[in-house]
């Protein structure tokens, strides 16, 4: 690919959680070479893929604003500055540029750097005077602010300080890589005054990240380390240094060059149609969504061989300083397993996810209420929501995940029931409420039932609403910008229905979209795959007996969810598609990790997730913090659709879980321990609970 123009273009820095400034705060100029002549004006055509926000472009007195446009310049020559802007703190997006121009080429800048919560974004460019200053940030370096040197060429500093140098270079189109090179120390005291027989003790400050410590006598001296190497910055080494004799003896002290890598993976690639990288690769999104079951419940018990989770942080193998279980009196709790299909069903309302949070102990699940069940023949035991689900049965999950990807910070989109998680994964937002509504169906079926609307400065409630909304939806996008979806879902004589999310919102539910687009039963999917049908976007939620969901009193779940993977990874569909699998709720069930406290109205506690496709890292566990509104901006970027501005343009999109520079991995079939016909018909069955039970919340 062509390099581009000197001086061609440059995107302006913001910082983090500001708008673009009325004026840009640097303009580079668009060599008129680069642009076809037409007349008296020169005529460029610029093509940004970004997501979310915009592209506002200044020309001379003008602007424009979209993500394709034609610039006109007079003879002449001029300025044009670009910048994104309307975005709140944390862009995830990709700043990449694709310059179109009329003699037929395609002109890449090479350097598009992104990072999530980073201080705000940069686009480099080999042009000979690059931007002043950008900034990056890497998982463990904070904020580091890279110069330009030159084209190509950047030092550092990491909090103000130097730190040597780092380099970028082009990974793949649209996308970079960059390595600090951290070497700084500080040694205390500068000089020992030992007594011949007697040791000192000297403590290696770092001053920035360092790589393995060495300590050398020069001497009669011995150098013994009294701790480990440091893992962060601003920790130390300490060595006892003991004198042998009377004569001098000295120390030097050298720590080798960290290199910390600043990845920037294939997801920056330009998600150009066409092009065939990055997200572009992906044309099926599939979503999901089973019932009432926290991380901790799925993967944090053992395996047959009685191991954890490889490399996840699960109540069996905690990351360190961790919760472990514990009630609200502090004493220690141990951990029972259970099945699917038992008999009762814990409270997980706002108020019991507050309780169980307890302000980040997690010590507060000893005082959830499990209902009884009328297959149960006892109340529940003491502290029956301290449990992981037996190996046998939630081993599918296990299998997909560590086969594929998973991660240990995907939480709850906020404090609530099933009723708000299910609004989120279409619309990104709840409208405000919170819990379910009451009476059956939920949604707009519903016409005497209101739903509790939560202040979102206080937490507090503030009265309650009907279930049927007027607020955008993905549905709403994908229809405006022509691309195809579906929602599998149960029809309204299963309790599953109340998780037929588009059924509260009025433009959907009463227009054409309900019978066109939102398809009963669950199992249609299988079957349309098989046919060769698969939309754009789809959305998956179960019937009642497929759901996971503790009143089910049933353990057909991952059955349901293999024959669906199953499906999908034997079909034409394979190559190009990313299925994600996730729980809506905790379900009142024991988790050990404290949500992120996000506002008054916070993030819920954690629920499973796995991530499979042909481009997802193998084995990967992500642990960047995740909640639905990261799937919904996945399928943003892979679309290129406007974000909903909710929490998809809160969240990251999921790409660390993808690496699209490797060839597309074969599918091998999950192993099935049910027949096609019974899961065809628990996933097309009608069930409801029995009169009395509140089954589903």
């Amino acid at each position: 690919m062509p390099a581009a123009a000197a001086g061609a273009l440059a995107l302006s820095v913001y910082p983090d959680g500001t708008n673009a400034p009325a004026a840009p705060t640097s303009t580079v100029p668009l060599r008129s070479a680069a642009c076809a002549v037409s007349g008296a004006e020169r005529l460029c055509t610029l093509v940004a893929r970004a997501r979310p926000g915009s592209l506002d472009i200044a020309a001379g007195a003008g602007a424009l604003h979209g993500t394709a446009l034609r610039v006109a310049l007079p003879e002449s020559g001029g300025n044009v500055s670009l910048a994104f802007d309307g975005v709140p703190a944390r862009w995830s997006f990709r700043p990449a540029l694709l310059v179109s121009v009329a003699d037929g080429a395609s002109h890449q800048i090479p350097f598009a750097v992104s990072a999530q919560d980073a201080a705000g974004f940069i686009l480099l460019h080999d042009a000979p005077q690059p931007p002043a200053a950008v900034r990056v940030a890497g998982d463990r370096l904070g904020q580091l602010d890279v110069v330009a040197q030159g084209a190509g060429e950047f030092v550092a500093r990491y909090a103000g300080r130097p730190v040597g140098a780092v380099t970028l270079s082009a990974a793949a189109p649209g996308a970079a890589a960059a390595t600090a090179n951290f070497t700084a120390l500080s040694v205390n005291p500068a000089s020992l005054q030992i007594t011949p027989g007697k040791s000192a003790v000297l403590d290696v400050g770092l001053a920035h990240y360092a790589g393995a410590f060495q300590a050398t006598a020069l001497g009669p001296c011995s150098v013994v380390p009294r701790s480990a190497t440091p893992a962060r910055d601003g920790a130390s080494v300490a060595f006892t240094v003991t004198l042998q004799s009377g004569a001098g003896c000295s120390v030097a002290v050298s720590a080798a060059p960290l290199d910390v890598p600043i990845v920037i993976p294939a997801k920056n690639a330009v998600a150009y149609p066409g092009l065939g990288v990055g997200p572009s690769k992906i044309r099926h999104v599939v979503v999901m969504l089973q019932e009432n079951r926290s991380f901790d419940t799925i993967f944090g018990g053992l395996d047959d061989n009685g191991k954890p989770f490889p490399g996840a942080d699960t109540v069996s193998n905690p990351n360190p300083g961790e919760n472990t279980p514990h009630n609200h009196l502090g004493q220690p709790v141990p951990m029972s397993t259970g099945l699917l299909e038992e008999c009762y069903d814990p409270l997980h309302y706002h108020p019991n996810a507050v309780t169980d949070i307890d302000g980040g102990k997690m010590n507060g699940f000893d005082h959830e209420f499990a209902q009884q069940e009328n297959c149960a023949p006892s109340p529940a035991p003491t502290n029956y929501v301290y449990r992981t689900l037996e190996y046998a049965e939630v081993s599918p999950y296990w299998q997909m995940g560590e086969r594929y990807a998973i991660s240990d910070r995907m939480f709850e989109p906020l404090t609530s029931a099933s009723y708000g998680p299910h609004l989120f994964l279409v619309s990104g937002q709840s409208a405000d409420t919170i819990d379910n509504p009451n009476g059956d169906p939920w949604g707009c079926d519903n016409e005497t039932g209101v739903v509790t609307v939560i202040d979102q400065a206080t937490g507090g409630e503030k009265g309650a609403v009907a279930p049927c909304f007027t607020v955008p939806t993905l549905g709403d996008v994908l229809d405006q910008r022509g691309v195809s979806w579906r929602y599998y879902a149960t029809a309204r004589t299963d309790f599953g229905y109340n998780w037929s999310a588009f059924a509260s919102f009025e433009d959907i539910r009463f227009g054409p979209d309900w019978s066109e687009k939102v398809i009963n039963p669950p199992a249609q999917i299988i079957t349309d795959v098989g046919n060769g049908e698969l939309a754009a976007m789809t959305w998956v939620t179960p019937t009642n007996a497929t759901s996971d969901h503790p009143q089910s009193h049933s353990n057909l779940g991952p059955a349901w969810i293999t024959s669906v993977v199953n499906a999908i990874g034997q079909s034409q569909f394979w190559d190009s598609t990313a299925i994600f699998i996730t729980w809506d709720d905790w379900g009142g069930w024991y988790d050990h990790v404290s949500p992120p406290v996000t506002g008054p109205v916070s993030l819920g506690i954690r629920v499973p997730v796995i991530v499979i496709s042909p481009y997802v890292r193998s084995g990967y566990v992500s642990h960047g913090v995740h909640t639905t509104g990261s799937i919904l901006h996945f399928a943003e970027e892979v679309f290129d659709l406007p974000s909903l501005g909710e929490e998809d343009a809160r969240r990251d999109d999921f790409m660390d879980a993808f690496d699209f520079t490797q060839s597309p991995t074969r599918f091998a079939p999950f192993a099935q321990t049910r027949s096609k016909a019974e899961i065809m018909r628990a996933a097309s069955q009608s069930t409801r609970p029995p009169p009395g039970q509140s089954a589903g919340d």
